[in-house]
């Protein structure tokens, strides 16, 4: 399983992962890497198993941008590589609902899309997502339109609508 070298929190989680699965009897070589090289891997000569990574600067607040992980030909899809057509139904699904979640301004069909994605993805597992801390965003009462996130790894749902409200101090 690699990661990249450069990241000490990652290779932390990765000796976490490694030592855990030993208690199930599963052995994990960790092997991080120069990030470009771990890049290389992935997107090129495809050598690799497994790979720790985050998906935190990966996909942006707004769901639509992410794309690229999400869809069956994006670049960051990295359970089914270099397809040029949805490998399976589920993939299939998940096309759909990012055309939902892309061009709909309905913001709970938005949500509702997001969530079923999601779902595919855990339900599949081709994403295992490790735990994170817990975020509080304390928001003072001058700031109008905030929503929170249903995505696990952000705050807010609608940060580019969120806007201060008039007289507010």
């Amino acid at each position: 399983m690699h990661t990249n070298a450069d990241n000490t929190m990652r290779k932390e989680m990765l000796t976490l992962v490694r030592d855990d699965l030993a208690k199930l009897g599963i052995r994990v070589d960790a092997a991080p890497l120069e990030f470009n090289t771990l890049t290389a891997h992935m997107r090129s000569d495809l050598d690799y198993d497994a790979v720790l990574l985050g998906q935190g600067s990966a996909v942006p607040a707004e769901p639509g941008m992410g794309q690229n992980t999400w869809r069956s030909s994006g670049l960051l899809h990295y359970w089914h590589i270099r397809q040029e057509k949805p490998a399976t139904p589920e993939e299939a699904r998940m096309d759909a609902l990012m055309d939902r979640i892309v061009y709909s301004t309905d913001e709970p069909a938005r949500k509702t899309a997001w969530r079923e994605l999601m779902g595919i993805v855990n339900d599949q597992c081709w994403i295992v997502w490790l735990p994170t801390q817990i975020i509080r965003l304390p928001v003072r009462s001058k700031f109008g339109n905030v929503a929170p996130s249903p995505m696990p790894h952000r705050i807010l749902w609608n940060v580019d609508r969120i806007f201060v409200k008039s007289g507010g101090h």
